[in-house]
């Protein structure tokens, strides 16, 4: 390495510090595997760092130009054992093994044998220095494989992914697996179980290596049956994936292995409560509308039952037309959730219009509530008359997406209109926008100064670009130096989805720096040559 230039001295003795460079290197979105190169005590740094910044992969990434990004080489012929030999043995406390996807038939006899002879080594060579292990697997006769490594390898994981992709067919002789219980990690916080419980695989799995994690704090499941969490008395963070598509098929909520009974285990400790939605179907079909739109006659069915939860300060629901909170949320009302901080709700199959309208008068509804995040959102007057429910919001972010459903197309300045007499501080929106112009786009801004003064922070994504014609409006370059004097007092500004011209991008370039307007239009702002 050179020798620093006198200016740089400072810089390069502070980098050469261990803290001060351990700080740093935590930080940066830099990839690990790039800065590790820099120089010995980086290298060092980054393998010794508290949280891996480093995964080994047990898997060949797909090539360059590939058609399907999932696509993975699992059948790789070079020699992992011989990559061991000289591999520094840290790099082995973060693990993934994505295993093979493709077509059945055509890799079955290798992507078992491939997966399990990496999976076997790696573990059993680097045992105690295994902290991270993240396996996702679509055969199930890969299955023993991964409770014979949970018995006998790996005591000091800190967090365990398990992902498998189901088949549409099950295996009768799996279900006849013998099953013990599993040694204690005492380290184990955080486990997400998804989808190894089913075709052929019992609750009996999951709940083995939740018996053997009593210190879990984070814990991700997606199953038709639900574990008993009663020993589990960690945990604070809950997401629960449900299967979008599969949504008329979900049993009952109730029973023994029932969602109202989890919940209620957990009711009176977790602190973050998330119903999330899956967007393939368990036997891996796309989200369809005829799915969703079933999905309404179903939510009666289930009988969801949320419990009091007295200590939950982060509650997101994205299936609220099947686990039902109230036609006007009177389930997470503050008398059965007193500590609620942050709110997010969506419906599969409609927009949340109705049910902010259901709310917009009762004063003080949610008076804790700060940060509120809402999918789909039509009428602008269903913002307009949030604070009377929501008195001390500050943070509000509204997703306009066609993700799930057809939406209709929104403008910006109705949006913007809306949340003017909010008095927040972080306004974040994502709007399924027609293709409008830049002029317009800035007209959206007009009598927002009462908004503009509040915010701190502001994001705007738009799915459909905005496209320059100032040049052809009218005192169109002062309207853009108006609107970006306006943003100066704010914090922090990101706007996508604005397609420049040329010179316009060189004007906005030098006018932001020179007048030190806080303003990010993205690494990937759109340039046009006309």
């Amino acid at each position: 390495m050179e020798e620093p230039q006198p200016q740089n001295y400072a810089m390069h003795q502070a980098l050469q510090n261990p803290i001060i460079a351990e700080k740093i290197l935590q930080n940066t979105p830099i990839s690990a595997k790039i800065l590790r190169l820099v120089c010995t005590v980086w290298n060092e740094i980054i393998l010794s760092l508290p949280q891996p910044r480093l995964t080994l992969r047990l898997f060949q990434e797909p090539a360059s130009g590939s058609r399907d990004p999932d696509e993975v080489d699992c059948c790789h012929a070079t020699p992992f054992q011989l990559f061991c030999i000289n591999m520094d043995p840290r790099l082995a406390k973060s693990i993934e093994e994505y295993g093979c996807l493709q077509n059945y038939d055509e890799h079955e006899p290798t992507r078992r044998i491939s997966a399990e002879s990496k999976l076997l080594h790696v573990s059993d060579k680097f045992s105690r220095l295994v902290e991270d292990l993240s396996i996702t697997f679509k055969d199930e006769a890969l299955t023993p494989t991964l409770y014979e490594i949970l018995q006998k390898c790996c005591p000091n994981l800190k967090r365990l992914e398990l992902f498998h992709h189901k088949r549409t067919f099950a295996d009768p002789e799996l279900s006849h697996v013998s099953l013990h219980p599993l040694p204690t990690r005492p380290n184990l916080t955080f486990l997400k179980i998804f989808g190894i419980t089913e075709p052929s695989g019992s609750p009996e799995r999951a709940q083995l290596i939740l018996n053997s994690a009593s210190n879990v704090t984070h814990f991700t499941y997606h199953g038709k049956k639900y574990p008993d969490l009663s020993r589990n008395k960690a945990i604070k963070w809950l997401t629960v994936h449900i299967d979008c598509a599969e949504m008329t098929r979900i049993p009952t909520c109730q029973g023994a292995h029932g969602l109202n009974k989890m919940l209620n285990q957990v009711k009176d400790q977790i602190q973050f409560l998330h119903l999330k939605m899956c967007m393939i179907s368990e036997a891996g079909n796309s989200y369809d509308d005829f799915g969703v739109w079933r999905a309404r006659d179903e939510a009666v069915r289930i009988g969801f039952q949320i419990p009091k939860m007295k200590n939950l300060k982060e509650f997101r629901n994205e299936v609220l037309d099947l686990f039902r909170c109230g036609d006007q949320l009177q389930d997470i009302y503050p008398e059965r959730m007193p500590n609620l901080e942050i709110l997010h709700i969506a419906e599969c199959t409609n927009n949340l219009d109705k049910l902010l309208q259901n709310i917009m008068q009762k004063k003080d509804l949610f008076n804790r509530v700060k940060k509120l995040h809402l999918l789909d959102i039509n009428d602008p007057e269903s913002i307009t008359g949030l604070r009377t429910p929501f008195p001390n919001l500050e943070s509000l972010t509204i997703l306009q997406l066609d993700k799930w459903i057809v939406v209709e197309l929104v403008e910006l300045g109705p949006h913007l209109q809306a949340c003017v007499s909010l008095g927040l501080k972080c306004l974040e929106l994502e709007l399924s926008s027609r293709n409008e112009k830049l002029s317009e786009f800035i007209q959206g801004f007009s009598n927002c100064e009462e908004l503009l003064s509040s915010l701190k922070t502001l994001e705007i994504r738009l799915s459909s670009h905005a496209y320059d014609d100032l040049g052809r409006v009218e005192d169109g370059m002062s309207q853009l130096k108006q609107w970006l004097l306006g943003m100066k007092g704010l914090d922090s500004v990101t706007i996508s989805g604005i397609r420049f011209d040329e010179d316009t991008w060189e004007w906005v370039k030098s006018f932001i720096q020179e007048n030190k307007i806080p303003i990010d239009f993205g690494e990937n702002c759109t340039i046009f040559c006309y």
